[in-house]
This record gives C-alpha cells, structure tokens and sequence, in this order.
C-alpha cells in the first residue's frame, strides 16, 4: 500500500482515497536532499521512518491529528492536520539542522547507541565515505589519521599509551562488531581480516575502557562496526592499480626502472531478501613492495546475515563470517640507511597463513518492557606457517579462540536509565613452535554498568568488572628451564566512572575515570626465535601483568555558523601504569662461545606517567558552490618514567638496566621510549558538483628517545646507518595525502590517489624507512 502511494505520488499521479493516511516526503531545508530514517509519529501512538528516498506513509484516524518528525541532528518539527474520512493528506517536510546535536550517533562507550556529545569519554569516529575515498586496503592506513593515535608494526599506540612492541600484545582492544578480533597467542590485532568493504563506521576510546572491554583495552578500544542493507539492494565494485615511485635518494631504489606495482579489487553486495538481510563481500590485493623480498598476497571473503523472526517480535539471529588466505614477507630491520629498502643481510620472515572468524549471534528485544538479551559468539582461528631466511625450519604458530559473551540490557525510559550487565568466556588453545608446544588459556570475566540521565543536562555513568586469567603453558618450556609447574593465573577487578553536563546549548563538559589491566600475553612470556641474523626476540616467563588508570577532563562546543556545522573538544587527559610492559632491546643471553646476543624481549619497566592534552574538531561547511569537510586534532604528550633511577632489570653482563643509562637520550630530559610528543593529524575534503579534491596531513615529532643499544658504537657496525638517519630526520614526519574523486555518471567515480606526495623520508621506529610516494588509479562502480 505505502509503495504503490509513494509511486504515484512520485510520478504526479492523482492518489485515490485509500481510509485515511499520512504521506509525503522529508527533507533538509538546507540543501533539500532526502532524509532516510527520520521518525514520524503520530499523536495516536502510531509511527513509521522515511525510506531510501525520504518518503514516508502512516495510516491514521479521522479527525484532527498531531504529527512529528524527528532525527538526530536536527530540530523536531510538529504539524497539526486534520483528516477527513476516507482521505490521504499529502504533508512534505524540510527539517531544519540543530547546532546542539552532532549528527553521529555511537555504541561503544556503553554499549548501547548514544549521541556522540553526551557521552563520557574521548570518542573518534571515523566515517565510511573516508575510507573508501582513500582506497584504504587496510584499516590501519585509515586509523591512523585519528588525532592522537598512531599504528606502528601492527600495534596501535594511544595519546602514548604504548611504546613499540613487534607484533606482541597490545594494550588496544580491537573489535569487529563488539566482538575482539586479537589473536590468542600473540595477543596482536588481526587487521588484514577486516573487510574494509564493508565498514559503516570505525569508533575509537581513548583511555582505559577494562571495565566493558576487558585485559586489552588498558589503553582504549578500536571498534569497527560493519554496515547492514537498506530497503535498496546495492552492489559496488572497486578496482585499483598503482605504483610505488622512485624515492628521492637514488641508492634506495633497487628496483631500477621497474616500478613495484601493486593492484587488487574489492566488491560488496548488500540487500534485504524478505526478512533476512544479507552482505556478501570480497577482497584481493597484490602488493610487490617498496621493500625487497616484502610481497604481499592478500585474498579475504566475507559474509553477514541476519534474520528476524516473524512468530516472535523482537527476535533477531544470524552468522557473520571472514576467511583470509594471506601470503607476505617482512623485515624487522634494515641493512643500512644508504639501502634502508633492503632487509639486514638480504633475510626476511615469510608468512603464509590462513585466518577466519565465525560469529553467530542471537537477539532478543522485548518491544513491551525495554529488555534485550544478547548472545554474541567468535570462533577466530589463526594459522601462520612463519619461515626466516636465519631459520630455516621455519617457526609456526596456530591458534583457536573460542569467545562468548552475554549481554542484558534494561531501558527504564521513566527515569531515564539504562543498565548493560553480562558475562563473557574466552578459552584459547595453541600450538606453536615460536612458544614451545602447546598451551592454553582461559579468561573468563563479569561486567556491569549504569548510564543515568538527569533530565537534559546530566548523564552519569558507572561501570565495574571482574576478570580471571589461567595459564596453562607448554610444558616442555618449563621443563627445559627447570621449573616445577606450568600453570599462571590471575584475577583482577576494575572501575570506571564518568559525567557528561551541558552547560549550554552547544556545550558539553565531561569527566572520566577508569581502571585497566593486562595480563600478558602468550609470546611476550614464551616466544623464542630469530628474527634476523645476529638479533634475537627472547622469552620471559617472569612477565608480571600490568595494571593503571587513566582520566581526563574536557569540553565539546559545537558550532554553527551561517553555512558551517561542527564541534571542537579540549581534553586534559592524565594516565598512569603500574609494572608497565616493554618490548627492550639489549644483551639477554650469550651464545656458546660466552658471546653476549643482542636482542628484544618484554620485560616489566616499573611505574609511569603519561598527561598531556588533546584539541579535535570535525565539521562540514561551504565556500560558495564548494561543499567542504575537515577531521583532525592536535595532541601533545608527556611521557615520563616515575621512578627513573630505579633498575627493572639486569641484562646477560650483569648492568642493571634504569632509565637513564638505558635510553638513548641523555638524563637532562625524562621521555619513554617510542613515543611522539606531539602529534597532529587533519583531513579535509572540498567538493564541487561532480568534483571532489580530499588532503590528509600527518605530522608526528622527532622519536626523542629509543632502547640505546640502537645508537652505540657496536651496534653501529652491524646496522649502519641509525644515528644518521636520526639526525637527517630530526625534525620529526610531515606526510601529505592527496585524492582526487570524479563521478563520471551517478554509478561509476574515478579517483587519483596520491600517498606520501611529497615523497618524504619517514621512519615510524629505528631502522624502517617507510614508503615513498605512492600513486595509484581508482575506478568505483556501483550496481
């Protein structure tokens, strides 16, 4: 009845009289485009929400009736009308934007959807439209544009909450869906398997989110949530091509004249087949590598489904899935800066590994009492077959994790709270060569938390949990070390609190405090290997799990200003850690002629501080006919080791290792290690009709300090070339992005895209020179 209304209505047909009913079409009064998914209800308790094309219809009474319309971001509207018997009243709307509201709405702050100013903690959101105009192929190319948040080897570092540590732990909780996608042995954030086809939009926490989240989030959460199909089936196909281009040095280009391509395409498909809706999506990617021997093979596919239940209102289930088959090849250090693309003596790691995840979920909403039950289920599976050139029997790891979680949530609209409780389980089996035999691991914990508001101005949140760890290890390690048992295990309890107040119209103060915890994870207590010749990663049992706080204090303002929209956010922030874990470089053991090794190994570096402070903003607005967005910030950070002249630890020739004598700077200044004091990212895209031109700027301060073994003398004989590099490149990264976007009709856009296009000499930690410029063409079709 609604489409065939809609239908004529659309063509300007005469509408017969159908009963009595409501119809028309909502749109924003500013640029009067369409508005998909406003509410309209009726002052008889009926409602419904406008379809793709912003259309709507509602069947009513006679009589005089009252009718609003409602969505995020702008200004209720409320029209009387009266309906006579048997008649259909045509009744068009333009919504008007609302400075007060930001327009994003979010879920994982509490688990539940809020608006992006009223919740209680630092919050990024990143959109769709950016990452797929970056022709991102990874999602850590697109994470690291967030202001404060950095990406090195894999493991994510927020406002300096991390240091560097190669490809174990991570004190950043990634999930796909709420659901964690790290790996149980490594503990290292399975970024390749998220389909970056499928992305509604990408949420990060900034500081300890332990209290929902768990052990991995001690420094903040990456959720990415995957986006499900409109009334409208979709199909959109993205096929790209491009080149790595000659760096400026020409000692570093050891291809020649010919060029290192890289290519791949992605597809997705979307649609809603009666009550099941169905994403199908597809991804390949051939990168030949600026670096030597560094080529990559990716192919990924994926599926989500979700079915409702049409005996039982409320019921929803379905499966989500992604299978990778991943083949490249990687370094941990170079030969020399005069050839910083060739790995250190010709050898490099190669890994071809098969990663999936399955993910079947129940939901239940109880439409008479606000109830939700939630039943969330992974199975991720990560099989890596690892050989390095130093060791040719290769190094294998596999692991299966088993996750299930539990979530109730309550409503109660009349005062205005809403409470997240539940319970989650995660057991890990492993078997690896890297870690010595087989292990296992189980942690199991309990949460809850309370989200109040007080009428329009105050929102409360308190939250709490209570976590287990059990361990138990190979015990063939443990046999080879002479110790009596193999089994670590752990419990912990964790808090967090927060407000958010608005102070004004526009103006949003909060407050927050948390508490986090990790617990180590498998290869920073047991892994052993070579990972290049001469340089070793080494195990250490005596690993203690870390513990910490974090807190801030900051306001949103949001703004309007004639045809410009946004907000800005001031945040003071303040973190602190107890026997804080570090990835350390130095002499750990001696080979067999009484030789000391240098290599890396986690080790627990005593009590931290790190404050600082943080501006973003995000905001849309106009110059003339140019349509233009903006997203950045700027960060600075505060480093510092508590208790400096203490010692952590006591390498193979018996020194005691401390701040000062173990670092690379000198002890006038106090700075952890592998960490950027200021940080300052910003993107900015202007369109004008079928043009658009987008620019994404990142610069990060010089990398003050780092392990010291790196810059002395012996060293310097091994791997040339660290301390030049340091001072060629003192001045810290500033690295530049370009993307060009046509639409040639309104189903096919070509882009150029740009990356790195002042072709600048960066380095993210000693000795990884990264990309030069890359140019690479875009062709987007959608079906």
């Amino acid at each position: 009845m609604k489409k065939i209304i809609i239908l004529l209505f659309n063509l300007g047909v005469y509408i017969p009289v159908i009963a009595q009913s409501i119809y028309g079409r909502i749109t924003d009064d500013f640029n009067q485009e369409t508005i998909i998914g406003a509410n309209v209800i009726l002052s008889e308790n009926k409602g419904t929400t406008s379809d793709v094309n912003g259309d709507y219809f509602i069947k009513t009474t006679a009589g005089e009736q009252t009718i609003q319309f409602k969505f995020i971001g702008y200004e209720d509207e409320v029209r009387k009308v009266t309906v006579k018997k048997d008649q259909s009243i045509e009744l068009n709307v333009n919504l008007k934007e609302d400075a007060i509201d930001i327009e994003t709405v979010v879920v994982s702050a509490g688990k539940f959807e809020q608006k992006i100013e009223e919740i209680t903690v630092s919050l990024e959101v990143i959109k769709a439209g950016l990452i797929e105009s970056k022709n991102t192929t990874n999602i850590q190319e697109a994470i690291d544009q967030v202001p404060g948040v950095n990406i090195t080897d894999g493991q994510a570092n927020i406002r300096g909450g991390s240091g560097w540590s190669y490809g174990a732990g991570t004190r950043v909780q990634v999930l796909v869906d709420d659901l964690p996608l790290i790996s149980g042995d490594a503990g290292q954030a399975q970024w390749n398997l998220i389909s970056t086809e499928n992305i509604n939009q990408v949420e990060v926490i900034k500081g300890a989110s332990s209290a929902l989240y768990g052990s991995s989030a001690l420094n903040g959460v990456i959720n990415i949530r995957t986006a499900y199909p409109t009334s409208t089936p979709e199909t959109k196909i993205n096929l790209h091509r491009g080149y790595y281009d000659d760096a400026e040095r020409e000692s570093l280009n050891w291809w020649g004249n010919d060029k290192r391509k890289i290519e791949g395409f992605d597809f997705l498909h979307k649609e809603k087949v009666k009550n099941l809706d169905l994403v199908v999506g597809g991804f390949y990617l051939k990168d030949e590598g600026f670096r030597y021997k560094e080529e990559t093979t990716r192919k990924r596919v994926n599926f989500n489904t979700r079915y409702q239940n049409q005996k039982i209102e409320g019921l929803y289930y379905g499966i989500n899935a992604n299978y990778l088959d991943n083949k490249t090849a990687s370094a941990l250090i170079w030969d020399s800066y005069e050839e910083a693309y060739l790995p250190l003596n010709n050898a490099e790691t190669r890994t071809e590994g098969v990663i999936y995840n399955i993910d079947p979920f129940i939901t239940y909403f109880n439409p008479n009492n606000n109830d939700k039950h939630r039943i969330n289920n992974r199975y991720l599976s990560v099989k890596n077959d690892n050989e390095t050139d130093a060791d040719a029997e290769g190094q294998d790891n596999e692991s299966q994790s088993y996750y299930t979680e539990y979530q109730y949530q309550k409503s109660i609209e009349s005062i205005q709270l809403n409470w997240t409780t539940g319970a989650m389980m995660e057991h890990v089996n492993i078997e690896s060569a890297l870690f010595k035999g087989k292990s296992k691991k189980t942690n199991q914990a309990l949460f809850t938390q309370l989200d109040k508001k007080f009428g329009d101005r105050l929102n409360l949140s308190l939250g709490a949990r209570y976590e287990t760890f059990l361990l138990e290890a190979s015990k063939d390690y443990f046999l080879e070390n002479g110790d009596s048992t193999n089994i670590l295990k752990d419990a912990k309890p964790v808090f967090r609190a927060g407000l958010n107040y608005r102070l004004g119209k526009a103006t949003y103060l909060r407050a927050s405090w948390g508490q986090g915890y990790r617990f180590p994870s498998l290869a920073e207590l047991f892994i052993e290997t070579q990972a290049a010749d001469g340089i070793f990663i080494y195990s250490n049992p005596q690993l203690k799990p870390e513990s910490g706080w974090s807190s801030e204090i900051a306001i949103k303002q949001g703004f309007k200003i004639g045809r410009w929209k946004g907000f800005v956010d001031v945040a003071a922030f303040r973190m602190e850690y107890q026997d804080m874990m570090e990835f350390s470089f130095n002499k750990w053991e001696r080979n067999e002629n009484g030789v000391p090794l240098i290599g890396f190994k986690s080790i627990n570096i005593g009590d931290t501080r790190i404050s600082g402070a943080e501006l973003s903003l995000m905001g849309t607005g106009k110059i003339g006919e140019v349509e233009v967005s903006f997203f950045g910030g700027y960060t600075y950070v505060k480093p510092i080791p508590k208790n400096p002249d203490s010692t952590y630890a006591t390498n193979v020739d018996g020194e005691g290792l401390n701040f000062y004598n173990f670092s690379s700077i000198d002890s006038s200044e106090l700075i952890l290690k592998y960490r950027h004091e200021h940080i300052v990212k910003l993107d900015m895209q202007f369109k004008h009709k079928k043009t658009a031109l987008g620019l994404s700027f990142r610069y990060n301060s010089f990398m003050k300090n780092i392990d010291k073994v790196f810059t002395l003398e012996f060293f310097e004989e091994f791997v040339p070339g660290i301390n030049e590099s340091r001072e060629v490149l003192n001045k810290g990264d500033f690295i530049v992005d370009l993307r060009l976007i046509q639409e040639l009709n309104e189903d096919i856009n070509a882009s150029l895209i740009i990356n790195n296009l002042l072709n600048r000499e960066y380095q993210t930690r000693p000795a990884n020179l990264m990309a030069p410029r890359m140019i690479s063409l875009k062709l987007g079709i959608v079906i």
